[in-house]
């Protein structure tokens, strides 16, 4: 409920700076007190960059409310699909993105070929 309320604030370039902090601190100090093996905690650091606010807020809340809180071999499957998904979504998202790139690049190249 909180995040929906921050959505629709107008916040500063600072305050959004700020605010990231905040939420990584929250974040580096779940992960490092929760009972996740290294392996894992290692493979959601690597990914992390990768994830939405949205997937944040939710990994951050779910750490909170304890349903992130032992290692047992089904929270490791719950996370490793997560993070799987998270990884299909950055795939994707660079692929398009690559496309694009590729596309914009070529339209270019023409429009030089085409003058020269």
């Amino acid at each position: 409920m909180e995040n929906n309320n921050l959505q629709k604030l107008e916040l500063s370039k600072e305050e959004i700076l700020d605010l990231a902090d905040a939420h990584g601190r929250k974040l580096g100090a779940l992960l490092a007190t929760s009972a996740l093996t290294d392996d894992l905690k290692d493979a959601l650091i690597g990914i992390l960059q990768y994830a939405t606010p949205k997937q944040l807020d939710a990994l951050i809340n779910m750490m909170e409310d304890g349903l992130i809180s032992v290692a047992s071999e089904e929270a490791d499957d719950f996370l490793r699909i997560e993070l799987s998904a998270l990884k299909r979504d950055y795939d994707k998202a660079n692929e398009n993105l690559d496309k694009d790139i590729l596309s914009k690049l070529e339209i270019l190249e023409n429009k030089i070929k085409g003058s020269g």
